[in-house]
């Protein structure tokens, strides 16, 4: 935390002597950035994009400013946002993993499974297999994805290969698919026979499922990961 409040500080300066020192508005926003400061973020990468560097090395930080502008309107729930810098930063590199991956979400949040699912798999192909976090991640949104599009057997095939990936427990999510798909008792199998969960009716637009109202300390659900206000959807 002290070495961005003292790069913020520095950037500050370097903006107050010159004011189109681009590469000074760039890492003020991602100082801000990486203290989760979104809204102190965006103007300063905006400020990047109005001055549109040229040549190699600024063509890169202008990249990233889209990058860091579409994850900060992710983070702050602007889905659309979150879609428009996200696509300019992948018209100016295609194969921009962390671009997909956000955009994937975005578009996943907003319903558009098909798309998200596209970003994902076009992601996938650029994640080397022993970068077990990020290979571990989009697996599992490829999977959600997959659920959405009403597809559970797959969505749960690659649950299992993202355990597979990693050491990341993937009983929770594998018990999520199983419930969204109406496999109930698969549901509780995944959590060790016990959900030590209560919950509760949730709707939302197209989605229906159940909220969790109420997790038991200790049990199989606290074990998996489930916390108060997880939902558990069925795609309707």
């Amino acid at each position: 935390k002290r070495q961005y409040d003292e790069a913020i500080q520095e950037a500050k300066q370097a903006i107050a002597y010159n004011p189109a020192n681009y590469a000074g508005w760039y890492w003020l926003g991602e100082a801000y950035y990486h203290k989760a400061q979104y809204r102190e973020a965006i103007p300063a990468f905006r400020k990047v994009l109005e001055r549109n560097p040229s040549g190699a090395a600024s063509a890169i930080t202008l990249n990233n400013s889209y990058f860091y502008l579409g994850w900060s309107y992710f983070h702050m729930d602007s889905d659309d946002e979150a879609i428009r810098y996200f696509n300019g930063a992948l018209e100016r590199d295609p194969d921009y993993v962390g671009a997909l991956q956000g955009r994937g979400m975005a578009y996943y949040r907003k319903g558009r499974f098909g798309d998200s699912k596209k970003d994902f798999d076009r992601a996938s192909k650029f994640t080397e297999s022993d970068d077990k976090s990020s290979l571990n991640a989009l697996l599992r949104y490829k999977a959600f994805s997959y659920l959405g599009l009403g597809d559970a057997d797959t969505a749960i095939s690659l649950i299992k290969q993202a355990k597979a990936a990693s050491d990341y427990d993937t009983s929770g999510d594998l018990a999520r698919v199983y419930y969204a798909s109406g496999d109930k008792e698969k549901a509780l199998q995944a959590l060790g026979g016990r959900i030590d969960v209560s919950i509760k009716d949730y709707k939302k637009g197209a989605l229906n499922g159940a909220e969790i109202d109420a997790v038991q300390e200790g049990g199989a659900g606290e074990a998996a990961g489930l916390l108060k206000g997880d939902v558990v959807v069925q795609f309707n």
